[in-house]
């Protein structure tokens, strides 16, 4: 199954279904540590690329940020689109906005990349000077071991395991800098890059 197929088949419930249990509450401290880097602000025109249902979109449209998001699966963007926020079906590896944002959220995304670096080059494209990219993404540890192989076999998605090095050397190579690491949990990390 491929990705899209994948989360075409999650969308009806997928906030609903990951929001609960141990999944729940690593999602929780999850998008504590992204709103942390991220810091929203009313008004604040924000690009959530790979926005799926809506999980950080909502909360930040509740907190008056404009958002714009895309996505792979139009059964997501349909989701997110039940909630007022404006998206577009796109891969994140090739779309084209003519727009520039001051911040863009990327999270959970770039492990189902083909080429990661493709993506950030892309999102840097849409970015600012001085703006900044929140990534969230799946550490390679034991548990980002363990989250790889829960989706192989539940999923039958292949998804890349990263080192903070990883994003270090991707950022240089487009002129961005990692601006500040955010906390990590069993599975992930955040971080900020700068241009």
């Amino acid at each position: 199954m491929n990705v899209k197929k994948h989360y075409d088949k999650e969308a009806e419930r997928y906030v609903e279904k990951f929001s609960r249990g141990l999944f729940g509450l690593i999602r929780k401290k999850e998008k504590e540590a992204v709103f942390e880097l991220l810091d929203p602000q009313a008004e604040e025109e924000i690009l959530d690329a790979g926005c799926g249902a809506g999980f950080y979109s909502v909360p930040l449209k509740n907190i008056g940020s404009k958002l714009f998001g895309v996505d792979i699966s139009p059964k997501m963007i349909e989701k997110i689109k039940e909630f007022g926020i404006d998206a577009r079906v796109c891969n994140i590896e090739e779309f084209e906005l003519n727009e520039k944002y001051e911040k863009i959220l990327c999270t959970g995304v770039l492990e189902f990349c083909d080429s990661p670096q493709s993506a950030l080059n892309n999102l840097s494209k849409h970015l600012k000077e001085g703006g900044t990219i929140v990534i969230l993404y799946p550490r390679l540890s034991l548990g980002g071991i363990i989250y790889k192989i829960y989706h192989l076999l539940f999923s039958r998605v292949s998804l890349k395991l990263f080192l903070l090095n990883d994003f270090d050397e991707m950022a240089r190579a487009i002129g961005l800098s990692i601006d500040r690491v955010g906390r990590k949990n069993i599975i992930s990390q955040v971080i900020r890059l700068k241009k």
